[in-house]
């Protein structure tokens, strides 16, 4: 006789049992390990739909994910991940990376850096700077685990404790520069399958941390004279497919030195699409008019005043008095491009001058409008290098 449909008769060592089997109306029935895992209902699933999004970084990245910073060498990476760092570590209130607000990691848990391409005086100097561009408290330092310049790669004693740490529910984000070495001792790092169990290994140790799940930032390398897609995240297309987001860094550079002037950030995948698309975001640390650390950012290309920049700079500047061009950027918040274009035109204008100032025994350059405008350009010497 055939057993029913909806069971299943085996025999093993002389004896029968009975197991019941998946129906059209109960597909889940008689299974064991589907049911745990399985969102199955319209009313579940509309429920799940209409749950907010919990971000850590506005737009940007939220916990249990994993996010790539993509780009060439030398373009701003790693200077966008050090931010990153201390704004989770930050035990005060929410502070801004790229103009968005970044939440503080959890009280009770820590950020992990594991640093393969600097040392660690190295490192803790790029923390140090990180804190004051963003004008945190150092107290945000006690947060941060540092692993610079160990062996602690997948498979690794190192990782394997770092692995503990997150089951432990004490970690909140895993910082990795860079994948070219998280991947095993004996592996190459661009191998397919290799790329693929390293994302499956990050994978397992984001689930087996109680909720919140820690978000996992690793930096990628992107091919020279990329465009900034996905497929641009150079040796596999494992590295842009399993990512969940993926920020993609290229930098603006001085045409005459090739020094950076800053570092434009493109989204081009992200986890969730968020109401507004961050758009193109532009950011550099630098020096002020005081000898500190500050940082520049959060302006996309895209953002329009409704009065010309040039305009927007003179009345600053007649407002504020004499001021550093970092200063300047900053607190308007104009991207490279549109501020040196504006500096430019009130130069050829003449409507405004420089001077320079003794600060901390450095001479730190000022520019400062005209009280009346110059019948002659009055220059001093550096005044073409603004």
């Amino acid at each position: 006789m055939t057993a029913p449909a909806e069971v299943i008769e085996n025999e093993s060592n002389g004896h029968s049992r009975v197991e019941l089997r998946p129906t059209a109306t109960d597909p889940l029935r008689g299974l064991r390990v589907l049911p745990k895992l399985a969102v199955i209902g319209r009313e579940r699933l509309v429920e799940l739909a209409h749950e907010a999004v919990v971000y850590t970084w506005l737009g940007i990245a939220m916990a249990g994910i994993i996010i790539a910073i993509a780009g060439a060498p030398g373009e701003g990476k790693t200077t966008l991940l050090f931010l990153v760092v201390v704004a989770r570590a930050n035990v005060g209130n929410a502070v801004a990376v790229l103009g968005l607000p970044v939440t503080p990691a959890p009280t009770g848990r820590y950020v992990v850096l594991v640093e393969a391409e600097h040392g660690p005086a190295s490192a803790a100097r790029k923390l140090v700077k990180s804190c004051e561009a963003l004008r945190l408290d150092f107290a945000c330092l006690d947060r941060v685990i540092l692993l610079a310049r160990r062996d602690v790669r997948l498979g690794t004693p190192a990782w394997e404790e770092v692995e503990r740490m997150i089951a432990a529910g004490i970690v909140s984000d895993v910082f990795v520069d860079s994948l070219a070495r998280f991947g095993r001792p004996d592996s190459k790092s661009n191998d397919e399958d290799e790329q693929a169990l390293i994302f499956s290994a990050v994978a397992n140790a984001i689930e087996s941390s109680p909720a919140p799940q820690p978000t996992f930032w690793i930096i990628a390398h992107g091919r020279k004279g990329s465009t900034g897609t996905s497929e641009d995240v150079s040796g596999s297309q494992q590295r842009g497919a399993q990512v969940d987001s993926l920020l993609f860094v290229r930098a603006d550079r001085d045409s005459k030195t090739g020094q950076v002037i800053s570092s434009k950030v493109t989204f081009p995948k992200l986890r969730e699409e968020p109401d507004e698309w961050p758009g193109v975001r532009e950011f550099s640390v630098c020096r002020d008019d005081q000898g500190c650390w500050t940082v520049i950012d959060g302006k996309r290309d895209d953002e329009v005043d409704a009065e010309p920049a040039v305009d927007r700079l003179a009345r600053y500047l007649a407002k504020r008095g004499p001021t550093s061009k970092t200063v300047a950027r900053a607190e308007l918040g104009m991207n490279s491009k549109t501020f040196e274009g504006a500096l430019t035109q009130l130069f050829q204008a003449r409507r405004i001058r420089t001077s320079t100032a003794k600060v901390r025994g450095k001479d730190v350059k000022y520019f400062a409008v005209y009280e009346t405008p110059s019948p002659e350009p009055v220059r001093e010497e550096g005044d073409d290098v603004l």
